[in-house]
């Protein structure tokens, strides 16, 4: 099955979801059947992504879990618009030490619609425990809006490419 990120930003250079990113996260980004309110992806932490050892760094959690929450503005609200998702807030639980080396799978969640739009993501490992949870507030900022503050002149056609310009 084909990820949202390969279908949607071909070429994204994003550290956690950049499937074109050899030294990122590789996140893989799917629908969740027809559900309208998540999205879940997979995580397969390399050794060289740990903190403590044995342990998947937990700014590198964060990272998954944030990406995963943007997925969710991005396609699940935000397709089509010309509007780019920014993380507002965050609050983030680790449960239980996420383990390097083993397959992850991450789910996020809307669950309320804001503004600001409310997400809930977590990682879940393969026994199907939850070890981090996080919450996120996120906005949607509209596009010419984003460009001025970054110093854009124009987005990147990975981009321009979801909001249907290219």
């Amino acid at each position: 099955m084909k990820a949202l990120n390969e279908e949607f930003l071909a070429g994204n250079q994003c550290f956690g979801c950049g499937l074109s990113n050899p030294e990122g996260l590789q996140i893989r980004i799917l629908r969740d059947g027809e559900r309208t309110d998540r999205l879940v992806g997979t995580f397969s932490p390399r050794v060289t992504m740990g903190g403590f050892p044995q342990i998947v760094h937990g700014g590198l959690q964060y990272t998954a879990l944030d990406c995963m929450a943007g997925w969710c503005t991005f396609i699940l609200r935000a397709q089509g618009q010309k509007v780019v998702p920014l993380t507002k807030g965050a609050t983030l639980r680790y449960l239980r030490p996420v383990r390097l080396g083993a397959p992850l799978s991450l789910v996020a969640r809307i669950v309320g619609e804001g503004p600001p739009l409310s997400i809930t993501s977590a990682i879940v490992d393969e026994a199907g425990v939850t070890c981090t949870e996080a919450d996120f507030e996120y906005v949607m900022l509209p596009q010419e809006k984003f460009m001025r503050a970054v110093g854009l002149d124009r987005m990147p056609d990975t981009y321009r490419r979801h909001f249907g310009e290219l």
